[in-house]
């Protein structure tokens, strides 16, 4: 997490992006709660050059995953992690589109 906020305040999405993904493995492989679907998207972003990186979010078995791409490419990941997606299971998954912003922080 240390590691995640020092990526986000140096603006080095490339650093963040390595650390998503290293989670996602560890994530699947030291505690195997990921699946098919999960890793479908993982994988696409992995192949896609808008994404700096991507890993699975929520309880596991399902649910989603964060993917940190360019806001200007947005809608082309989007349209590359859909088709990947529809070509394996048929249908097109949901999806949100969500600003990296501060967050809560002490005003000084």
């Amino acid at each position: 997490m240390q590691q995640a906020a020092k990526a986000i305040i140096a603006g080095e999405p490339e650093a963040l992006g390595r650390l998503l993904r290293a989670s996602h493995v560890s994530l699947r492989d030291d505690y195997a709660v990921s699946c098919a679907e999960l890793e479908v998207l993982v994988d696409a972003a992995a192949c896609s050059d808008e994404c700096a990186g991507a890993r699975m979010m929520g309880g596991g078995f399902g649910g989603c995953t964060i993917n940190l791409v360019r806001a200007s490419a947005v809608n082309c990941f989007l349209d590359h992690a859909s088709s990947e997606f529809e070509c394996r299971f048929g249908h097109t998954p949901d999806a949100g589109i969500f600003h990296l912003v501060r967050g809560a922080y002490v005003h000084e």
